[in-house]
């Protein structure tokens, strides 16, 4: 015994030294009873919270030295043998399970052809015999302590000893599954003598010839009933039996109270149950339900819910969402108005981005396209018959039109020609660029627009354009009194965008705006969209649409456009009207002031629409 003391204890120390250097696997806390380590080692059962499981494989000097530990015991030499130090961790000091646990150590190798034993060597120097379940693949056994765990084949039998007797047949490794019906609430194994708590079934390899003693442990507020599953076992709380050649599977049956119901009022009712002296009356359980008429979009639907005591009551079901499948709802036909979305475009219901309406924003690039595109619409430089003036305001429209747009619809998708014939007339010649000329004809593929949610309240969403649509003047004229009420640009956003941007159905939803004359479209306010505060509203580039691209129209600059804002009109120390506007420049609530007649500021419109 001193020898085998020695063993163990020249085991640890060296293991001492090996640990540290081996990769130790810490897991997370297990709330549901499992823990795991890095290298896949698991461990069920019940332990204190905030534990980690550690398991590291020993190998080498320190493995030839571990299995000096079962030196005295009979396994097979010639076959490989496995050894882990398993420890469960707690605020830096090694803690034991509260009862048996489950332990699977996966092992890729493993020869299923073999039986195999677990040799547990505990920190007394005692060494005790597990029989795991071995599967392909992983090796499962319980114990109830950690240290030292040699997984080793047993030796081979089969050859005739000295007297020449029969050959002595091994006995079967057979599977016991005993399941807990119908949920793991309702009751606990104890298999042995080991209380299985919190598992929903007890299952494992167990030896020809073993016997064993299961007990049902009913919990609070349930009963045991009967063991088996097609067929009664046994009524009695503990079954004993003894493990044949083929493999054995049965259930603990539990029920709940079996009650009877009386005193039934509209709030409670009194029951009993027929297996012992439990009486109680409680508020009524209406977990069962029924329904009355089903809810569309159109209308509530209604349900009856019911109690075990056989009290009903019905209940409203709310209007469901509108089935919009290709922009019509499947139940009721509406047509869809809006989508909300994320930044990008993808239907997201939390999105902070509407999608609704048309515009002109995707620039065509494919030469071929614009081609086919031009011979539908019939080439301006030869005739302007399909082309239509686009008003910029101050006279340059009619004959002196500036710009003109054709719409031409191909392979079913719609574009928009813009042809520049001219100067506009404030820009000074800065439209040229060394690429574009103020001359040409440029394609834009319709696209739904997008619309940044800057505020919702009271079923209603303020939402601004998340793009610049167009540069134009605010006014016609920067001489004279000028409003937001009298200016070009709201006569010419409601006169002409609203009916440009949005279907009928669409227009139905915006909402006047009291702080702009109750226009349904407008331009935002500083204070509407933050700017100069804490919260700017955000970026805005140059978009792809009628009038505003980039190195041709604007004649401003590759990366920013300033865009106009509402308020903010005075008069210049040259008696002339300027407008506030964002420089849309870094850091993008900035602001400055522009002659009110200039047309390359950006318009970024703004509507209210019911959600």
């Amino acid at each position: 015994m001193k020898t085998r003391i020695y063993r163990i204890f020249t085991i640890l120390l060296c293991l001492l030294f090996v640990i540290p250097l081996a990769a130790c696997d810490g897991s997370p806390d297990a709330p549901s009873g499992t823990l795991e380590s890095q290298n896949g080692v698991t461990v069920e059962g019940a332990f204190e919270e905030g534990v980690t499981l550690e398991a590291v494989e020993v190998v080498g000097e320190e493995k030839l030295t571990a299995l000096q530990s079962i030196d005295e015991e009979t396994y097979d030499t010639d076959g490989e043998v496995y050894v882990y130090d398993i420890s469960v961790i707690k605020d830096g000091a090694k803690v034991q399970p509260n009862g048996k646990v489950k332990v699977t150590v996966p092992v890729p190798d493993i020869d299923t052809s073999k039986t195999y034993t677990v040799y547990h060597v505990k920190d007394s120097g005692e060494v005790e015999k597990i029989k795991p379940t071995v599967e392909s693949g992983k090796v499962i056994f319980e114990t109830d302590g950690f240290c030292f765990f040699i997984i080793a084949p047993d030796e081979q039998t089969g050859e005739s000893g000295e007297s020449g007797g029969a050959t002595e047949q091994p006995k079967k490794q057979v599977s016991v599954s005993i399941n807990i019906l119908p949920l793991a609430e309702y009751g606990m194994l104890k298999v042995n003598g080991t209380l299985y708590d919190r598992a929903a079934s007890y299952k494992t390899k167990h030896t020809e010839g073993d016997i064993i003693t299961v007990e049902a442990v009913a919990t609070s507020g349930h009963h045991f009933d009967f063991w088996g599953e097609d067929e009664v076992l046994s009524r009695e709380t503990i079954y004993v039996f003894t493990v044949g050649t083929e493999d054995i599977s049965f259930a603990a049956n539990f029920t709940g109270h079996a009650v009877q119901y009386s005193e039934i009022t509209d709030d409670t009712h009194t029951e009993k149950c027929k297996y012992g002296d439990y009486t109680a009356t409680v508020a009524h359980t209406f977990a069962s339900e029924r329904i009355i008429n089903e809810a569309t979009c159109e209308h509530a639907g209604e349900k009856e819910l019911s109690c075990a005591c056989g009290k009903t009551k019905t209940e409203e079901i709310p209007i469901t969402d509108h089935d919009y499948q290709g922009g019509v709802c499947s139940m009721c036909g509406k047509t869809q108005t809006y989508v909300r979305v994320n930044a990008n475009g993808v239907e997201n219901p939390n999105g902070a981005y509407i999608k609704m309406g048309k515009t002109y924003c995707e620039q065509v690039k494919d030469g071929e396209l614009e081609n086919a595109l031009m011979e539908i619409a019939g080439s301006p430089y030869l005739t302007l018959e399909n082309w239509t003036p686009f008003d910029f305001g101050n006279g340059d429209s009619g004959e002196n039109a500036t710009t003109y747009y054709c719409d031409v619809e191909y392979n079913g998708l719609n574009y928009r020609g813009v042809y520049i014939k001219d100067y506009r007339k404030d820009n000074d010649s800065t439209q040229t660029t060394s690429s574009r000329y103020w001359t040409g004809t440029y394609w834009f593929e319709q696209r739904d627009a997008m619309w940044r949610i800057v505020k919702e309240e009271d079923g209603k969403a303020y939402l601004v354009s998340k793009e610049i649509w167009i540069s134009q003047r605010f006014a016609e004229s920067d001489e004279g009194e000028l409003t937001y009420e009298n200016s070009w640009i709201r006569a010419w956003l409601i006169n002409t965008w609203i009916n440009e941007l949005f279907t009928p159905a669409q227009q139905a939803i915006l909402q006047g705006n009291e702080a702009c004359f109750g226009d349904k479209i407008f331009l935002p306010s500083s204070d509407e969209i933050s700017i100069n505060s804490p919260k700017p509203f955000g970026l805005y580039r140059y978009p792809f649409c009628l009038g505003a691209y980039k190195e041709v129209l604007q004649g401003y600059g590759d990366n920013y456009c300033p865009y106009w804002l509402r308020d903010g009109i005075v008069k210049g120390a040259d008696g002339k009207n300027y407008v506030k506007c964002v420089t849309s420049c870094p850091p993008f609530d900035q602001t400055t002031e522009y002659l009110a007649t200039k047309t390359f500021v950006g318009v970024v419109p703004a509507i209210i629409i019911e959600l």
